[in-house]
């Protein structure tokens, strides 16, 4: 019985609601018109499409690396440089490879020394940590491309600070002198994780046509074509003009042939 009441009820509430329309409607349409629509089902946004990434863009590709260290100094077998290197030191401790620099100086790099160790037409990656320094002064990272005997000894770098400011240089005249360092590009990167004891994974892939893209974990940093070096010795680098000593860590050092 309340159900059928209930009922009722609904039904003489409809039919009101259709005799307002009505009435309303002969005064204004457009009234009705959004009260229909307003009564519609409404449509739900269409999902978005996935992103197709080429992954022949990628750093690292997905072949098996050709040059594969821990840098861990488990029996060393690519032989990096240790000891003093111009104005840094390298060395092993505590399951990674160090390259340290004291306060207001000019640095250097280090590399592996075995044979088999230089390459053209690569990428190159390599994780790393500043343990100490975190002045503005303070440039660290990678060193590619190192050549004796071209330009009278040099390298391309791409080093940050801990800031996450980055540069893109070549160094040359390392070995005959004088040494000249060359800024070609900087810029600041977002994705690199700033400060001390921030894992930060920085990679460069250099083509046979003198292409060279770099990343900071995983993301783009720059795109260019330069002549000046075309392979070499891959390693590590510092330099330090800030007020207080500097250390760095490296492992997972990866190289990948094109």
């Amino acid at each position: 019985m309340c159900s059928f009441l209930g009922g009722r009820r609904l039904l003489y509430g409809f039919l009101l609601v259709v005799l307002i329309v009505v009435i309303v409607a002969s005064f204004s349409p457009d009234i009705v018109s959004k009260v229909v629509n307003w009564s519609q089902p409404r449509a739900t946004a269409p999902t978005p499409s996935a992103t197709v990434i080429d992954e022949s863009t990628l750093i690292p590709p997905h072949n098996p690396p050709v040059f594969n260290d821990p840098l861990d100094n488990q029996n060393d077998p690519y032989q990096w440089d240790t000891g003093p290197a111009g104005g840094a030191t390298c060395f092993f401790a505590q399951g990674a490879y160090h390259i340290s620099a004291p306060a207001r100086s000019l640095g250097g790099g280090c590399n592996p020394e075995a044979p088999n160790t230089t390459f053209t037409n690569f990428v190159y990656q390599i994780r790393m940590v500043i343990h100490q320094g975190a002045s503005k002064e303070l440039t660290t990272g990678i060193f590619f491309c190192g050549t004796p005997d071209v330009l009278g000894g040099s390298y391309y770098t791409v080093t940050f600070n801990p800031q996450g400011n980055w540069e893109f240089g070549v160094l040359t005249g390392g070995v005959t002198g004088p040494t000249v360092y060359t800024l070609i590009l900087q810029g600041n990167s977002q994705s690199f994780l700033t400060g001390v004891g921030q894992a930060n994974y920085i990679a460069v892939r250099v083509t046979k046509d003198h292409q060279i893209d770099a990343q900071v974990n995983g993301n783009a940093l720059f795109h260019i074509v330069d002549k000046r070096l075309s392979g070499g010795q891959i390693g590590v680098s510092i330099n330090n003009l800030g007020a207080q000593n500097a250390d760095v860590a490296f492992n997972d050092a990866k190289v990948w042939q094109l």
